[in-house]
């Protein structure tokens, strides 16, 4: 692994099992995001640059709904992060939805929803490499918290406004 500066935690901290996800090295990027949902975040896995396979998922194993979000490495990379935090059905908070930002437009939100406290997370001049959190695991589970893992692109600073 290679060092990334994290940024932020949205969502409940204190529950859930601890996760974290970093490209294998400074060369690779982030291609693919794998996200499952149902009223809110249940999983995600990730694949970069030199994977065959994507990571295993973290959080939940039963979200109705998937989407895999692919993109060019060449041309295109993750900088932006935004979505909600509420509580789930049974009154848990979890991260409502997630919308992925690239350099050249966006993806989501996942799922398409409007309620919760939003979070949003621009770099400038950063990419991002990695993503942590904490995660409810197997058949009802969820994702309790998000944050990312940035590096700097070229030259420039990070912007996590």
């Amino acid at each position: 692994m290679h060092e990334l500066i994290d940024i932020g935690q949205w969502g409940d901290t204190s529950r859930g099992e601890k996760w974290k996800y970093e490209t294998p090295n400074t060369d690779s990027s982030i291609l693919e995001i794998i996200i499952t949902y149902g009223d809110v975040v249940d999983s995600l896995s990730f694949r970069s640059t030199g994977e065959n396979v994507p990571s295993p998922p973290f959080g939940g194993t039963t979200g109705p709904e998937s989407k895999t979000i692919t993109i060019n490495g060449s041309t295109e990379y993750f900088n932006s992060i935004s979505g909600t935090i509420d509580t789930n059905p049974a009154g848990d908070i979890a991260v409502q939805s997630l919308t992925f930002g690239t350099n050249t437009g966006s993806y989501g939100p996942y799922p398409n929803t409007k309620f919760g406290t939003p979070f949003n997370v621009p770099l400038e001049n950063g990419e991002i490499a990695g993503f942590h959190g904490y995660a409810t695991e197997g058949t009802g589970g969820f994702i309790n918290a998000i944050g990312i893992g940035a590096r700097i692109r070229s030259t420039g600073v990070l912007d996590p406004n």
